[in-house]
């Protein structure tokens, strides 16, 4: 139980103790008047009442909030799997930008070997048909090849 439910129950406690007691006094000196039990008897029924209102709306809030815990633990869920897929990814991309500059590197040093080659690929580098882009390079592939039908 919380800490208010509990509160509530001992508020009520004290009061049914008061009530008993001052019915035990009463007793012992004269029979109290009806009026006066009757109106303890509706303070105690309306302390027992609001306690039960508290208990029900913090049943409710409570049951309000496991549902949030819920819809954040599988926003959580969510993003953890796609912080591991973006891991995975980077890890995947770290791979080849490293074989990619592995391969760059052994490139320059091949034609630092070779003058007259790295002079050479220069020259194809700087070649027209390199600068005028994919479109303008001429077609050595037929790309409907193994559907095209002759005859």
């Amino acid at each position: 139980m919380s800490r208010a439910v509990m509160a509530v129950f001992a508020v009520v406690a004290v009061e049914a103790g008061f009530v008993a007691g001052g019915v035990a006094r009463a007793g012992a000196q004269e029979q109290p008047k009806y009026e006066v039990l009757k109106k303890m008897y509706d303070d105690a029924i309306g302390s027992l009442k609001s306690a039960q209102e508290t208990k029900s709306q913090l049943a409710a809030k409570n049951e309000e909030l496991t549902k949030q815990v819920a819809e954040l633990q599988k926003q959580l869920e969510a993003a953890s799997k796609e912080r591991d897929e973006l891991a995975r990814q980077t890890a995947a991309h770290a791979e080849k930008t490293y074989a990619l500059r592995a391969n760059w590197a052994a490139w320059q040093e091949f034609l630092k070997r070779y003058p007259t080659l790295n002079a050479r690929w220069r020259a194809f580098l700087e070649t027209e048909l390199l600068k005028a882009g994919p479109d303008a390079a001429p077609s050595l592939i037929d790309p409907a090849w193994p559907f095209k039908a002759e005859g």
